[in-house]
């Protein structure tokens, strides 16, 4: 895959689509397999199921030239070196994951997974998070148009019930026999405030791939507030990383203050491609802010400061006050 492409997948999407190699359909996509060494799974494999009798074929990421919504194009010298079926450790997103129950640390229900949403980022793909909305359902039972539909409204009717996968606990070893229902960090009456501030601690974490990953999918309000609680070196990694489209539009919902404060560390040049697309009338203040901000506080103190002996009281300083404050800072 293109190591520049970025771009999000849902697995409800990927699930049968032909599978080539040289132009020719060898088959079709039958999972997305994943390994949960880090704190979000990685794709490392694709299951291409084919006809006939003919074995299963286990095509490593790595080998993937293509891949969108209407085909999978891979390399491979002969398709029996790839022939195999997942091994221990090894968790199926079709098979393992979807059509779960979703419970919380309290073991009460939340929702259902009917979806799975997975990110490219510099080559690598990450499943990033469990879809259990409407029109995940709607995807879910074939009903495709009307899931569109919907995802088309969901600016305006928040039909976006997803949860991100770093509040899912890790999924058994022997995942091969897994029965079970996909089990939460947090409780159910606090999956609404895991955003933003709850990511932080997680974000500084993760490595830098996969922290951008998960931070591109926040809504610019709260990626602008989880921005602001994550440390200046993670800030850095995140804006120097990002869109400078997107990084302006995260600026846009800050205060020229806060702004500033992500802003200064930063190079200059990334300081610039930024501002030129950020609020005109944000950009002066902004400026004026960072031009300012490597001042010392001992610029901005005074030697004419109010001096008192140690047994002066309070009631005799506020009675004396105007006349101490006349030539003070």
């Amino acid at each position: 895959m293109n190591q520049q492409t970025e771009r999000t997948y849902l697995l409800s999407d990927l699930i049968g689509l032909p599978a080539l190699v040289d132009g020719k359909r060898v088959g079709k996509l039958a999972d997305v397999i994943v390994t949960e060494s880090g704190k979000i799974p990685e794709v490392t494999h694709m299951l291409v199921s084919r006809s006939f009798g003919y074995k299963s074929l286990m095509v490593p990421w790595a080998g993937i030239k293509e891949l969108t919504t209407e085909r999978m194009a891979f390399d491979v010298r002969t398709l029996s070196e790839l022939e195999g079926e997942p091994k221990a450790g090894q968790v199926c997103l079709k098979d393992h994951v979807l059509d779960k129950k979703v419970l919380d640390c309290d073991d009460d229900e939340i929702e259902v997974v009917y979806d799975i949403k997975l990110a490219l980022r510099n080559g690598r793909l990450y499943a990033t998070d469990v879809d259990c909305s409407r029109a995940a359902f709607l995807r879910r039972i074939g009903l495709k148009g009307l899931a569109r539909l919907i995802r088309g409204l969901a600016d305006r009717i928040r039909d976006d019930d997803t949860i991100p996968w770093v509040y899912v606990q890790r999924l058994p070893d022997d995942i091969s026999g897994f029965k079970g229902d996909l089990k939460l960090n947090v409780l159910k009456e606090k999956l609404p405030e895991i955003h933003p501030v709850d990511l932080d601690e997680i974000l500084e974490e993760l490595e830098p791939d996969e922290r951008l990953v998960i931070f591109n999918e926040l809504e610019i309000e709260q990626a602008s507030d989880t921005l602001e609680e994550v440390e200046p070196r993670v800030q850095r990694e995140l804006i120097s990383a990002m869109d400078k489209d997107r990084a302006a539009e995260l600026i846009n919902d800050m205060t020229p203050a806060q702004a500033a404060d992500i802003l200064a560390v930063l190079p200059a040049t990334d300081i610039d491609a930024i501002l030129e697309r950020v609020d005109v009338n944000e950009v002066e203040k902004i400026q004026h802010l960072l031009e300012h901000h490597e001042e010392a506080i001992i610029h901005f103190s005074s030697s004419h400061a109010i001096r008192q002996p140690p047994a002066a009281t309070v009631g005799q300083v506020m009675a004396d006050y105007r006349h101490l404050a006349k030539d003070a800072d």
